[in-house]
């Protein structure tokens, strides 16, 4: 009942500020309606449903940064935290950094820095003190990027630079969805609620002829009907028939539903005083004469 009432106001408040101007971008609305876009979004298309609003849905392409581009953006990239550090040794590094920070970091740094093996182990030490955080500076750049089409062409945000960032996994790229809103044929201030069907009291009273109904969707699929199923004995005598089937013997087609004894009986050397042979047990026919 509460989703219902917020459900409910957020329409009307929607409806309230498309009915002041239309929306470019429904990404707009989330500020004034203080609302996540997604909960507009889902409110747009059930509107757009009742032909209240007309929404036309456009895509973007948006750079985002992953947790390892975040934490890099924010505090530098592993070879800036490990040109911090330096002299220290490898395992030092990975005792403040953690293991993959540090193998990362080194692994960037190999030619800015040199190794010296003494008593305590091999150092890592720096061979100049030219060092720049390129890699922040890089996300510092696309993070201010509106998208992908108006990213610029520089030599300082290449598509390799962008391209290696992606294979650091510190970059991504995703879709955004975004609705432009104008009025529908129906727009109005508050959703009226279309009837389904007519009852008695709307053809006695005759106020059928005044209520909105909500359009049927020929289209849709109805319920798929439930088939059949065999009975219990014609399923047993399925699994007789497969289990013959699999001994090697073969079904004749066949129509004669009345055999002679001969058949039934001679041919299988049923004995003349077996059981199956009375009357009890067999029904033997005059007409035909067999």
């Amino acid at each position: 009942f509460f989703g219902a009432l917020v459900q409910m106001s957020l329409e009307e408040r929607l409806l309230a500020h498309i009915n002041g101007a239309d929306v470019a971008d429904s990404r707009e609305l989330a500020g004034p309606l203080d609302t996540d876009h997604q909960l507009i979004i889902g409110c747009l298309k059930s509107l757009s449903s009742a032909n209240m609003l007309a929404i036309t849905q456009h895509d973007l392409k948006l750079y985002s940064l992953t947790p390892d581009g975040t934490e890099a953006l924010n505090n530098g990239a592993p070879e800036a935290k490990v040109w911090a550090l330096l002299p220290a040794s490898m395992k030092d590094l990975e005792a403040k950094l953690g293991k993959d920070v540090a193998k990362v970091g080194q692994s960037k740094l190999a030619k800015k820095v040199k190794f010296n093996k003494g008593e305590g182990g091999v150092t890592i030490e720096k061979q100049d003190d030219a060092f720049e955080d390129t890699v922040q500076r890089h996300l510092q750049e696309i993070s201010k990027l509106p998208s992908l089409e108006e990213a610029p062409v520089t030599a300082a945000l290449s598509k390799a630079v962008v391209d290696d960032l992606k294979k650091r996994k510190m970059v991504s790229l995703g879709t955004v969805s975004y609705y432009a809103v104008t009025k529908g044929p129906k727009f109005a201030l508050q959703r009226q609620k279309e009837a389904t069907e007519i009852t008695k009291e709307m053809l006695a009273d005759g106020s059928w002829a005044n209520v909105p109904f909500k359009a049927y969707n020929f289209n849709s699929l109805g319920k798929q009907p439930d088939g059949g199923h065999l009975h219990p004995l014609l399923k047993l005598r399925q699994e007789y028939r497969e289990i013959f089937l699999e001994l090697g013997f073969e079904e004749m087609t066949t129509n004669q539903w009345v055999e002679s004894s001969f058949w039934c009986f001679d041919t299988l050397f049923v004995p003349q005083q077996h059981p199956a042979r009375d009357m009890q047990d067999t029904f033997f026919l005059s007409d035909p004469a067999a």
